[in-house]
């Protein structure tokens, strides 16, 4: 891991302050308090999702979140062996943390291959207000996409896992 820390009101030296660092729990904007505060939610099991790393996950969400004005406070992903998503469902509840109010995910494919339980998220996201943005698709969910399109794109895609 490389990190840099700087205590607030201490010279950066020869580095840009505003390039190498960003405090915490804040934005440069200072937008904590408004708008979509997120969860970056990567996923590399199945799916498409399987042809993307890690890193570029996160270079397509960040990029996405930094388009949509979308302040992204942490990453998160589900244990691999775990196919049922636990924490992604614990996110929609809005449990993850207390300042969240979105999820951003790297692509519709994150969600749950068992249909069942990708409804469970997407009811509970519904129920508790916590927008999804799948960053890949550029779709925002419940506001803008029903759980019908979702699952008719989720199905569209389904041929990738078959070959």
């Amino acid at each position: 891991f490389d990190f840099r820390v700087l205590l607030e009101g201490e010279s950066p030296g020869q580095k840009s302050a505003k390039d190498y660092y960003r405090a915490l729990g804040a934005t440069s904007e200072g937008a904590l308090n408004a708008g979509h505060r997120a969860i970056a939610y990567l996923e590399t099991r199945h799916g498409m999702n399987r042809f993307f790393s890690t890193s570029d996950q996160r270079l397509v969400v960040h990029e996405f979140a930094r388009q949509n004005q979308i302040v992204i406070l942490e990453e998160e992903t589900d244990i691999q062996t775990m196919s049922h998503h636990p924490a992604l469902l614990a996110m929609a509840k809005g449990r993850a943390t207390h300042v969240i109010n979105s999820v951003v995910l790297f692509s519709l494919e994150c969600l749950p291959e068992n249909s069942e339980d990708r409804m469970a998220i997407l009811k509970a996201a519904r129920e508790h207000k916590v927008t999804l943005f799948f960053a890949l698709e550029k779709m925002v969910y419940p506001q803008k996409t029903t759980e019908a399109e979702l699952e008719k794109m989720y199905f569209g895609k389904q041929w990738v896992q078959a070959a």
